[in-house]
């Protein structure tokens, strides 16, 4: 019988979690074994991929069948923004992103309106009047949140978890052509060429020096917005298909049109929730 191979992805650094991501009780536990059978499955599929160099290296402490497999995105998808008047700044995520955001607290001028989707638990109790909170969504609503936001934002804490990160909120901030303020860890040291394609926060009060600057220069958005949007491009999934094929095995034909698979309406994004129609 033809050997069928089996390939495993993983996106995360699941041996340095810090004990308040969520995640961690969920894998440490004491009757969760999960972590067990993270490291049984690592060792017998034939190849794992990862989207980090960071990550590979993490991982192949328990196999040398490692490929980097590097985030890509759907440019097209992304193109929503046509006015940007530098009032609002936004973050997305899941909640196991949530002690990130503690990084911003006390630094978002109280005149800028802050859109948080997807998580918003704990970030009400900071000190910022005038905030707005998103509903959990899916990705198929990214686009149309990023419409609604003019200045993205990616704070993250040092910590060794973070440094396994890929670029992905960055890369499609860069997509719909948003400025972004990125903190100073992990692979954004690399993916942000300060002052040309973002912002690198490498000291906390920066972070609200560079959200008023935003907020009150048109030109500094619109250059860093346009650089972004060509870094981006680097990036779409058309120009690195190739790589899928070498790893797979497989001959990738561009589909005609898409055609969904089971209940379609549940592929279909919703209507938009209530807080973004301001």
């Amino acid at each position: 019988a033809p050997h069928i191979r089996h390939i495993m992805d993983v996106d995360d650094d699941y041996f340095h979690l810090n004990p308040h991501n969520p995640w961690y009780a969920k894998l440490y536990g004491k009757e969760s074994g999960r972590i067990s059978n993270l490291l049984a499955s690592i060792r017998i599929v034939d190849t794992l991929t990862v989207t980090t160099p960071f990550l590979a290296d993490i991982y192949r402490k328990h196999t040398r069948r490692v490929e980097v497999l590097p985030n890509c995105i759907d440019n097209q998808l992304y193109n929503v923004k046509t006015e940007n008047h530098g009032q609002t700044c936004g973050w997305y995520g899941v909640d196991a992103r949530f002690a990130d955001l503690w990084v911003l607290e006390g630094w978002i001028p109280e005149d800028m309106y802050c859109i948080i989707a997807a998580c918003d638990i704990g970030f009400r109790e900071m000190n910022h009047k005038l905030k707005l909170f998103v509903p959990a969504f899916t990705v198929l609503h990214l686009p149309e949140f990023l419409k609604h936001i003019d200045i993205g934002m990616v704070p993250l804490e040092d910590l060794q978890f973070n440094y396994s990160k890929s670029p992905l909120k960055g890369l499609e901030y860069s997509a719909a052509g948003l400025p972004f303020i990125a903190s100073n860890v992990g692979v954004y040291q690399d993916f942000v060429v300060d002052g040309y394609n973002g912002l690198s926060v490498k000291k906390p009060r920066q972070w609200g020096r560079y959200l008023r600057e935003l907020q009150n220069d048109e030109v500094m958005r619109r250059y860093l917005g346009a650089n972004a949007k060509i870094h981006a491009e680097n990036c779409d999934i058309r120009n690195n298909i190739t790589r899928w094929e070498e790893v797979y095995g497989l001959e990738y034909t561009p589909p005609e049109d898409i055609t969904y698979v089971g209940n379609q309406d549940s592929h279909k994004p919703n209507k938009v929730p209530e807080p973004w129609e301001f």
